[in-house]
């Protein structure tokens, strides 16, 4: 596949990865200077030299790759959760799922690369805002984004999955009980267990709880020394960001 004008491109060197655009411009970083309007008309899978002398691999972008690059505002949901998430609800290519909370847009972009539909609701413009640009940048043909209350009303009828990313997730539970169809999903991320607790109080007739949990991610390090290789965890790890309750409507 060829490279065109104004096409991302990912720039790979010894573990280093750079996103930059085929364009009219010089990139400069400690690998040295690219000049950028000479990716177009190149394949991916190219090695090209930069002033240097160092080589760097032209690959096309990945979806994370892509959503690394998004801006941040409020927290994110990072993709240890979500991957928890889509786990246990078992939404895909079929489901049409609605967010509560868009905040920066990253859930929702995470959903739509796997799910048919989504839909997102977001009461703060600034962070409306900020979800359209990233949505935008990401290409994403599949999210509709709302800057409307989804606690007083989600306008979409049998969903498979609403998810609230907000302090008070207890108070979509009505809303969100209308749009979902029966055997959906409701799950809240709530980064204080205190919220979970509020929230599991707060169930009446009609919903099941059926997990709560903490996904804690460690990673480790090997590397070769002489003939051995070496291995230990990471001093360093990704711990707590939220608890998630996972309901489902009955």
């Amino acid at each position: 596949m060829k490279i065109k004008n104004n096409d991302l491109v990912l720039l790979l060197h010894a573990g280093r990865k750079i996103l930059v655009r085929a364009e009219n411009k010089k990139h400069q970083s400690d690998l040295g200077i690219l000049d950028l309007k000479k990716l177009v008309g190149k394949s991916y899978n190219f090695v090209i030299e930069t002033s240097a002398g160092r080589k760097v691999l032209l690959a096309k972008p990945q979806f994370y790759d892509l959503l690394a690059n998004c801006r941040r505002g409020p927290a994110v949901i990072l993709p240890k959760d979500f991957a928890t998430i889509i786990s246990l609800t078992g939404v895909g290519k079929d489901s049409v799922c609605v967010e509560i909370g868009a905040g920066s847009g990253w859930l929702a972009a995470q959903l739509a690369n796997v799910c048919k539909r989504v839909v997102t609701y977001e009461i703060r413009k600034d962070f409306y805002q900020m979800s359209e640009k990233n949505f935008k940048f990401l290409g994403l043909k599949n999210v509709a984004l709302k800057n409307k209350n989804a606690v007083d009303k989600i306008d979409e009828k049998d969903v498979n999955l609403v998810v609230a990313d907000f302090s008070e997730p207890w108070l979509a539970l009505p809303s969100a009980g209308k749009a979902l169809r029966a055997g959906g999903y409701f799950v809240a991320y709530c980064p204080q267990v205190t919220q979970a607790i509020e929230l599991v109080g707060k169930l009446g007739a009609g919903w099941q709880l059926e997990k709560v949990v903490e996904t804690i991610q460690r990673e480790w390090k090997i590397e070769k020394q002489g003939e051995r290789q070496l291995a230990r965890p990471e001093h360093q790890m990704l711990g707590h960001t939220a608890f998630l309750v996972v309901i489902r409507k009955c």
